[in-house]
């Protein structure tokens, strides 16, 4: 497969695609926003081994199939994010209320 996401969430998840409705989270200090859905691109069909797409433009093919938004300007497969790294508990507790952070992951 040609298609990299950045990072998967492995969770049990009450329904497919579900994780597109997250407008923020968190990894230790970095706060993740979402900017907006993903409109895939037919990069994900090439063959880079081989120099050339997928004959049947697999995986693309696939997601415009199941996932096609022409509102939203096509087929979605996941979001765009925006890191804020967080550098003081200070602002954690801003952010996030009243929050322990764990000793081996604290920041000063």
């Amino acid at each position: 497969m040609t298609f990299r996401p950045t990072f998967v969430i492995d969770e049990d998840l009450d329904e497919a695609y579900c994780e597109e409705e997250f407008m923020e989270m968190r990894i230790a200090n970095i706060m993740l926003r979402q900017v907006g859905p993903c409109v895939r691109c037919k990069t994900t069909s090439l063959l880079w081994k081989k120099n050339m797409r997928h004959p049947e433009l697999e995986p693309y093919t696939t997601i415009d199939e199941t996932r096609n938004h022409k509102e939203q300007g096509g087929p979605l497969f996941g979001t765009y994010l925006q890191p804020d790294i967080i550098g003081r508990k200070e602002d954690f507790e801003e952010l996030l209320g009243q929050y322990e952070v764990p000793k081996d992951r604290s920041i000063e």
